[in-house]
């Protein structure tokens, strides 16, 4: 028995060509620059986070409420990674 499957190919997505002013360019330069180290730190904490959570270090600077997740710092330095990683690809001229 022999099954042909017919795929179509799809069109890619065509974005529009966008003209950026100087300034909202280098704010876009700046964001780009400090999404960074920011994404780091936020990494770092999650790593701290789970190690307290071990025992393996200190306790945690956030010891109690809804910042003392590792899951909401992940994420955050995972949003921020991206956010930068977008803005660098589309937008900055770094």
């Amino acid at each position: 028995m022999c099954v042909k499957v017919l795929v179509k190919p799809i069109p890619s997505l065509v974005l529009p060509e966008i003209h950026l002013n100087e300034d909202f360019r280098q704010v876009l330069d700046l964001w780009v620059f400090l999404l960074k180290p920011a994404s780091t730190a936020a990494f770092l904490l999650a790593l701290w986070s789970i190690g307290s959570d071990a025992g393996w270090t200190s306790q945690f600077v956030f010891a109690n409420g809804f910042s003392s997740h590792w899951q909401l710092w992940t994420g955050l330095g995972a949003v921020m990674f991206a956010l930068g990683a977008s803005f660098e690809k589309n937008f900055a001229e770094v």
